[in-house]
């Protein structure tokens, strides 16, 4: 679906095609558009209280590989008043990604993990928050 990238394409360019894909197939509600960094691509939330609370990166592994990196976010102000990890919201954004890619025949061996305190993969699965 996407177009291969060789070892030499300018770091700006990975991940571009996955994002803006990514943000036209999620729901309309979340009202997601893309911007580069200089290692992919971040996805922004039109939906404020998406775009306050979850960070999700794009970017292109090789061999055919795309990674989306799901991110909770908390402010300064959040964590100044202790306020808890965004749970609900990215859950919400985590299962529209998991729908989308295992409804779409394109996308092959899909999994998802999570990462410890010493960001270590754990709990590597083939469907978002399986048990």
């Amino acid at each position: 679906m996407f177009s291969p990238l060789s070892d030499d394409a300018d770091q700006t360019e990975l991940g571009r095609e996955w994002a803006e894909w990514l943000c036209a197939a999620l729901p309309v509600g979340m009202q997601a558009d893309s911007m580069d960094e200089d290692w992919g691509y971040r996805i922004l939330f039109g939906n404020p209280l998406l775009n306050a609370r979850v960070s999700i990166c794009c970017g292109y592994v090789g061999d055919d590989q795309w990674s989306c990196l799901c991110e909770p976010y908390r402010s300064f102000t959040d964590k100044l008043f202790k306020r808890p990890l965004p749970v609900a919201e990215m859950r919400t954004v985590v299962l529209a990604i998991d729908a989308l890619l295992s409804d779409n025949p394109h996308f092959t061996d899909v999994e998802w993990f999570a990462v410890d305190a010493q960001l270590q993969e754990i709990d590597h699965a083939p469907r978002a928050f399986a048990s």
